[in-house]
């Protein structure tokens, strides 16, 4: 990361982008032969290098859900947003685009809020007029609405693989000039607009494809967040995280969770490709469901497709914080 190691990220760029492409068609053309025997409410989970471990997959799905809508919320259309740059009910259709509004309404329903989103594209939002949103990936902020704020989400956009008019979005691999104090910086400056600023505040970054490699990027570049959701995620992380140049202090206390589906469009980059896996300072946790078990790799990788079957799952269970590990990963913080 910044000028330090550009030479991962650049080869990322100029050479892996290619490689990672023809993967992600072989995978979608061999997906018949790869039917996962994994069970629907099973997910499979490994802590670093240690061994995969099996669990009920419910209380995961709870955990992950609101997470999952707003990475998919992340994808609203200009046209869909409001003057904040959030994703407006009232603009979006009541039929074509009802998923969105009912996952608006859930999160609204838990005392999520969309405080405003940032894009290079679209002029700076109504509640954070001086943005100044050059250089940085189009996202969404969530704060938990209660008198403390002790939850703020960061929602990082993906790109949609199969829309060429979306693919000048790759841009956001190439080396950024002084990126770490630029996103401690936004980071800092964010938390302030969103008066979630005080020290007990909780940031979490999320998103899904390359949204959820931003969202680990950005984390390595701010001691702030301490928690990264990321769901079917571009395998660039990995190399962000072996990057030399990531202030060792970022990394304490740093949970990455890899989400995904099994057999989705980037399962095999990610396993072929993937970066060192730490127990701790990064704990890298990796998640893997199967809920769309026969469904074809592009279909699978789709963030709707996993916020709908989550959903579906998390209607089950027991509470979110049962989930194995979750009180493990957040009492990682011992010194490197």
């Amino acid at each position: 990361m910044g000028l330090k190691g550009p030479a991962v990220r650049g080869f990322f760029v100029s050479g892996f982008v290619p490689v990672l492409f023809a993967l992600a068609l072989a995978g979608q053309l061999g997906a018949c032969a790869s039917l996962s025997n994994q069970p629907r409410n099973e997910v499979r989970v490994r802590v670093g290098p240690e061994p995969e471990r099996a669990y009920r997959a419910e209380p995961y799905a709870r955990l992950y859900a609101p997470y999952a809508m707003m990475s998919s919320l992340a994808y609203t259309g200009r046209d869909n947003l409001n003057r904040d740059l959030c994703p407006e009910p009232a603009l979006l259709d009541r039929h074509n685009d009802a998923q969105a509004i009912a996952w608006i309404r859930s999160l609204n329903g838990k005392k999520w809020q969309c405080v405003f989103g940032l894009s290079e594209t679209l002029p700076c939002p109504h509640r954070y007029r001086d943005c100044n949103p050059l250089g940085v990936p189009d996202l969404q902020v969530w704060r938990r609405d209660n008198p403390s704020c002790n939850e703020l989400v960061i929602a990082f956009r993906g790109i949609k693989l199969m829309d060429p008019s979306d693919w000048s979005y790759f841009r956001w691999l190439l080396p950024r000039l002084d990126e770490n104090e630029s996103m401690q910086a936004r980071v800092e400056d964010i938390a302030t607009k969103t008066g979630c600023r005080r020290a007990g505040t909780k940031i979490i970054a999320v998103g899904h494809s390359l949204g959820g490699g931003l969202a680990e990027e950005t984390a390595y570049a701010n001691r702030r967040i301490r928690y990264v959701y990321a769901f079917n995620a571009f395998p660039v992380a990995g190399f962000v995280g072996a990057d030399s140049s990531v202030p060792a202090r970022n990394k304490i206390g740093l949970v990455v969770e890899n989400v995904y589906e099994a057999g989705e469009l980037l399962d095999i980059p990610r396993l072929l490709l993937k970066g060192p896996a730490t127990s701790c300072n990064p704990q890298i946790r990796t998640v893997q469901f199967n809920l769309v078990p026969f469904g074809l790799p592009i279909e699978k990788h789709r963030i709707d497709t996993l916020t709908i079957n989550m959903l579906e799952l998390s209607r089950h269970g027991m509470s979110a914080r049962s989930a194995e590990g979750y009180r493990r990963a957040a009492q990682c913080v011992a010194p490197l």
